[in-house]
């Protein structure tokens, strides 16, 4: 194929593990993408819980760029459109809010000013193996936890609402 790569989405890291990574089409087309806290021990940049870009911590290790706020998150774009320069609420967007993917428009925090619109499920520490249930669509999630317990998660609807899985 002599289509070229493209960097559709650059999510800043704090720390070198927790990154989750896995990502798939959904039957929707939308591409879900799970991504880690960020990394070290207990989330210390509280990643999992910030839906605000405007409350990113910083110090210690904790980067300030906008883009750490989907960290922790179980994202859903559409890679088959842009996002034109100008406001919006595309955290991971370029400086100039242009993005080389949207939001779809049944994502919870679709065009809400204090959330990050690329934001589908939250609260999760490392949901680096997930998949889709062939038969019914539901969604699991296989999220590495802290110390002794990992934790698998079943929805049942997964763009129905934000789901906050308490990381």
């Amino acid at each position: 194929s002599n289509t070229p790569n493209r960097i559709i989405m650059t999510v800043a890291q704090d720390f070198a593990n927790h990154n989750g990574g896995q990502m798939r089409f959904g039957a929707d087309g939308y591409l879900y993408l799970g991504l880690g806290d960020g990394g070290s021990g207990n989330d210390p940049c509280n990643r999992a819980q910030t839906l605000d870009p405007a409350d990113i911590q910083t110090g210690g290790g904790c980067r300030g760029e906008s883009s750490v706020a989907l960290l922790g998150k179980m994202l859903r774009i559409d890679v088959d459109n842009a996002t034109p320069p100008g406001a919006n609420n595309v955290c991971a967007a370029d400086g100039d809010g242009s993005a080389e993917y949207s939001v779809p428009s049944d994502n919870p925090f679709f065009e809400m000013n204090n959330r990050c619109g690329e934001v589908l499920h939250y609260g999760l520490r490392n949901p680096w193996r997930w998949s889709f249930d062939r038969n019914t669509g539901a969604m699991w999630i296989g999220d590495v936890r802290q110390n002794t317990w990992e934790e698998v998660d079943l929805l049942q609807a997964p763009a129905d609402a934000a789901e906050n899985f308490g990381w």
